[in-house]
């Protein structure tokens, strides 16, 4: 389940921060240096989601439940994205960002805090460093599925599958928890 949560995570981090300046610009008709630097929230969120996964991390003491957490806001932040609502550019814009910026802190928990518990057995840098690699391929996977499926079915589909990935995560994250 943790290779499946991380590769979600890479496809929605990932694929958020390579797309939104187009999709922005497709949905809104915003020129493109507009699409471009209303999306300079982007690195502000995430870097405020690692530190709130930190403290929630501290109080919690257990990196799934922090990433359960962090997962299910994303999950809820990309509800109004997925079923086409008509909202404004600025609310898209921090919605699609404060997803990504979850992200961020779902990768802290997994890549980084995961692999501690494989300290004792030599293998916490190589453990990081395979979870680490799903993250690449999930970002892969956005690259092609957003760009193909902005193509042949519009932005709408594409926050379609955002709104899919996102509930998808919370729920592998809520079934992993008790175990």
């Amino acid at each position: 389940p943790i290779f499946f949560i991380i590769i979600l995570q890479g496809v929605l981090r990932d694929g958020i921060q390579t797309w939104l300046p187009s999709m922005v610009s497709a949905e809104f008709k915003m020129d493109e240096s507009s699409s471009i630097l209303s999306t300079a929230i982007l690195p502000v969120l995430s870097m405020v989601s690692v530190l709130a996964s930190n403290f929630l991390y501290i109080r919690l003491k257990n990196e799934i439940k922090t990433a359960t957490i962090i997962f299910s806001v994303a999950a809820v932040a990309t509800i109004p994205l997925g079923l086409g609502l008509k909202i404004p550019a600025i609310l898209s814009i921090f919605l699609a960002a404060l997803i990504s910026g979850c992200m961020h802190g779902v990768n802290h928990m997994v890549v980084s805090i995961i692999p501690k518990r494989f300290h004792k057995y030599g293998l916490m840098s190589t453990f990081s460093g395979i979870l680490n690699s799903f993250t690449y391929v999930g970002a892969a996977l956005s690259t092609y599925v957003f760009a193909s499926a902005s193509d042949h079915f519009g932005w709408g589909v594409v926050k379609l599958l955002w709104l899919i990935m996102g509930l998808s995560g919370a729920t592998i994250c809520i079934l992993k928890l008790p175990r």
